[in-house]
């Protein structure tokens, strides 16, 4: 688990690096696009003074022209511009730059006029042909990104912006444009896609979320910040996009219960403190839906070369639904407690039937048992709405042509789960007033000897999973062994009465058979009975 944060750790140094890397390009590109604006406002003050027809109109063509040649000079990327007359493209400059970027010299796309296009990789053509209908209509044309082949064969990636010029009447005149060479960057942001896919998958993989929080390494204290990263699974865990939730410390808290927040910030004191090796702690937190889940969280400090605290990653699970199953195997483990205590089978059925009912959220449960005497299967006890009702319903277990789910589990010994009733009829209850939509019945068994059924109803196709299947044939278990021993203490109450008769009739001293009749002990109860058989 250590080594699986550190690799998460890694995992998100690297990817903050990339990102990093990808801003500071982005911002890059976004200075040289700036360069296009000298070039505009200087051929705008160019055409104002020509229309005017100003004298210095051609001192401001040798000032531009050494501007220009300038901004040439100092700008890695390449200008072109593409002139207009009548709305109809008549003259494309490529500058001298072109051969770093393209790797095609001014003169060979002046040779041939097509040379742009042709150079424009076959998959990116579409986008780049939209961007000049924009252009030629008058329109605000937003920069692309696409793929060029460059002259030596290679594949390159270039960002391309334009400005669009218009006469006093609004028609077209030319536009500006900047193409920028992005392959690095695009490198940068393949390889920090390749291995955000990576730690997804470790994520999706454990079924968690991570967060990490970055101290500043400037500040000796080593505060915790209130900026953290969380993980968009992570904010899923309470019913958040990852847009939706704010990546801050105090958010997070406010959504747990306050108790839960003093565990957490203690456990958290003692990591930090070097009390323990490992930070953990599970905790209550509030769901957008207004509902509680249970997260499990997991982390570990990482210091930087000197010792001090660099980062501090961890993993959260949601834990809710293993909670649940907590809570209700303590249920059933409480119910065999009580159970051991009880000899009346009616305080054994409302006690098994409001526990089933209430661990596996249904409001309908019965069971039946196996009647020695007719051969059939008598339910005689059913929970509805929290209520328990008697009942005698007697299934003969002969006939092949009845599909109560009841009689099948008797049959076949087996736990039975109908997912759906309306599209799987091979068992259906003859419990009829209080059919379900889903159906799960589990036998009460005695080793092999099945003595009767337990059975939940839902009105809800699909409810019961694999772990309702677990728990009701728990139940059904601890059910089975309840009845058996109401039955023995029965049987012994039963043989107690006998012998008390057949001690007044003998004489036997009432002390004894008192004793007899007061004990709970079955074994101190079947020993006095020998000894007393034996005189």
């Amino acid at each position: 688990m250590a080594d699986e944060i550190k690799t998460i750790g890694n995992f998100l140094q690297e990817l903050s690096n990339l990102r990093q890397e990808v801003t500071e390009l982005k911002a890059l590109s976004a200075d040289q696009e700036g360069t296009i604006m000298p070039h505009r406002d200087i051929e705008a003050r160019l055409a104002s003074l020509y229309a005017n027809g100003q004298d210095q109109f051609d001192d401001a063509l040798i000032e531009s022209e050494k501007r220009y040649s300038q901004l040439l000079e100092s700008v890695t990327d390449y200008i072109y511009w593409v002139r207009f007359e009548n709305g109809v493209p008549v003259d494309t400059r490529h500058g001298p730059n072109c051969v770093a970027v393209t790797g095609y010299t001014s003169e060979e796309y002046e040779a041939n006029p097509e040379l742009w296009y042709q150079m424009i990789h076959e998959a990116d053509r579409r986008p780049v042909l939209k961007q000049i209908i924009k252009l030629r209509l008058g329109e605000f044309a937003s920069p692309i990104e696409h793929r060029i082949i460059h002259k030596d064969g290679t594949i390159r990636w270039v960002r391309n912006a334009t400005i669009l010029r218009k006469d006093e009447e609004g028609q077209v005149i030319s536009y500006d444009g900047l193409i920028t060479d992005i392959t690095e960057r695009k490198r940068t942001e393949e390889a920090l896609r390749e291995r955000e896919e990576q730690l997804q998958l470790a994520i999706v993989g454990s079924r968690g979320g991570i967060w990490m929080i970055r101290f500043d390494p400037h500040n000796p204290d080593r505060p915790i910040p209130d900026e953290i990263y969380l993980s968009s699974q992570m904010k899923q865990f309470i019913g958040f996009d990852d847009d939706e939730f704010p990546n801050s410390i105090e958010a997070w808290e406010n959504r747990i219960l306050p108790e839960d927040v003093d565990l957490l910030r203690r456990s958290g004191r003692d990591h930090l403190t070097g009390q323990s090796d490992i930070y953990e702690q599970e905790y209550r937190i509030r769901h957008k839906d207004g509902s509680l889940r249970w997260l499990y969280t997991r982390g570990r400090l990482q210091p930087d070369e000197e010792g001090r605290p660099s980062q501090w990653v961890g993993i959260v699970w949601d834990i809710t639904e293993r909670k649940r199953l907590q809570e209700r195997l303590e249920a059933i483990y409480r119910l065999g407690q009580e159970l051991a205590l009880l000899r009346d089978e009616a305080a054994i059925a409302a006690q098994v039937l409001t526990t089933a009912a209430s661990t596996l959220q249904v409001d309908n449960a019965s069971y039946g048992l196996m009647d020695e005497i007719t051969g059939k299967l008598r339910y005689c006890y059913y929970l509805v709405d929290g209520e328990l009702q008697t009942i005698e319903l007697y299934l003969p277990l002969v006939d092949r042509t009845l599909s109560d789910i009841g009689v099948a589990v008797l049959q076949e010994g087996r736990l039975i789960n109908v997912a759906d009733t309306h599209s799987d009829n091979r068992y259906l209850s003859k419990l009829s007033k209080w059919a379900g939509r889903s159906e799960l019945a589990a036998p009460m068994k005695i080793g092999e000897r099945v003595i009767g059924v337990l059975h939940a109803t839902s009105v809800e196709p699909r409810h019961f999973s694999a772990e309702d299947e677990q728990l009701l044939q728990t139940l059904a278990d601890q059910t089975a062994v309840a009845i058996e021993n109401a039955r023995l203490y029965e049987e012994i109450q039963r043989r107690v009465n006998e012998l008390t008769q057949l001690n007044e009739q003998t004489e036997m001293p009432r002390q004894a058979a008192a004793a007899l009749t007061s004990s709970f002990n079955l074994d101190q109860v079947l020993e006095t009975i020998l000894t007393y058989l034996e005189q």
